[in-house]
């Protein structure tokens, strides 16, 4: 997976709009205006899979257009703008002007001619109108409006964020899943034919909502309270289908849990850094309450007991720093 990060942190004034502009054409050509004179600031990082491309970007209040010529000389793509803090307001050749706010996104083909003022906080994903093509019943009349806040948004939101921040590059077979799982989220989300939905349901969307979950879990892991019952609460699906995924994947919810917890305190064990944090206090801050559990677990997972680990980790350094 290609990706492209830009910020304005460390570039000269005259020169943040030049360069803003060059990046976003990767996903679609537009003009970027600062409002109120003042300085324009921006954050974007610009993932590129086979097909899909994705910005996540903060930006300082700004006025993006497309004039005809912009819009004439893009590719039939179709791009769905998320807005995740703020408002954004949107004015299209042909239509009114559509504001919408925080979870909210605006769904439009990137050849048409407009402005926006969009919110300091967004996330756009362009992709070719042919990946939607048939897949999508009657696509022409769910392109130029406002899509509300809905768990379908949410997780084709969230699943396009996961992709953003990975840093690392992606085999070619995983971008590609990747990709298919964003045009089959865009099915979940917008409505498609009875095939596509079924296709749908079974390959991206239950993918995409087991990876959102897995990334909730790892912001939890610190949280004694973290089960099933919580977790499938938060993602509005019931507990029985929460288990079901992760038995699609041969593993059991508390299992994978554990598992997360066990290799946060590894880290944090073998981080000499950390030498003066107790064991206790290591095991608590990766979600465990019980210390003896803690210890029976961690010495059957990695074979030795939470300070044998601690002590392997020093002696190793001490071996290397007598080396040097």
């Amino acid at each position: 997976m290609t990706s492209l990060y830009f910020s304005t942190d460390e570039i000269p004034e005259e020169e943040r709009i030049e360069l803003a502009e060059a990046c976003y054409s990767a996903v679609s050509p537009v003009t970027i205006k600062p409002l109120n004179q003042t300085t324009f600031e921006a954050h974007g990082r610009f993932n590129f899979l086979p097909d899909v491309s994705i910005a996540a970007v903060k930006r300082s209040a700004v006025k993006v257009e497309k004039s005809r010529s912009q819009a004439r000389n893009d590719a039939e793509n179709i791009a769905l703008y998320i807005n995740t803090a703020g408002q954004t307001e949107i004015t299209m050749e042909g239509m009114g002007t559509v504001s919408y706010g925080p979870g909210c996104a605006f769904l439009t083909p990137t050849d048409c001619a407009g402005t926006a003022l969009p919110s300091h906080q967004g996330i756009d994903i362009v992709l070719p109108r042919r990946r939607l093509e048939g897949a999508i019943l009657n696509l022409d009349r769910k392109l130029k409006q406002a899509l509300p806040d809905t768990p379908a948004l949410g997780l084709l939101t969230h699943y396009a964020y996961s992709l953003t921040r990975e840093e690392r590059e992606l085999p070619a077979e995983l971008e590609t899943m990747s990709s298919t799982h964003l045009t089959d989220l865009f099915v979940n989300l917008l409505g498609g034919t009875p095939d596509a939905r079924h296709l749908a349901n079974q390959r991206g969307v239950r993918s995409a909502r087991l990876g959102s979950i897995k990334q909730y879990i790892q912001h939890n892991l610190t949280q004694p309270q973290l089960n099933a019952g919580l977790v499938a609460k938060q993602h509005q699906i019931s507990e029985r289908y929460l288990r079901a995924l992760f038995a699609d994947e041969h593993c059991r919810f508390s299992d994978y849990v554990l598992d997360q917890r066990l290799e946060r305190a590894y880290q944090f064990l073998t981080d000499t850094r950390l030498r003066h944090i107790t064991i206790s206090a290591i095991a608590l801050d990766s979600g465990f309450e019980d210390l003896s559990w803690f210890n029976r677990a961690f010495k059957r997972k990695y074979q030795c007991t939470p300070s044998e680990a601690r002590q392997l980790t020093q002696e190793n350094q001490e071996r290397r720093h007598r080396c040097d």
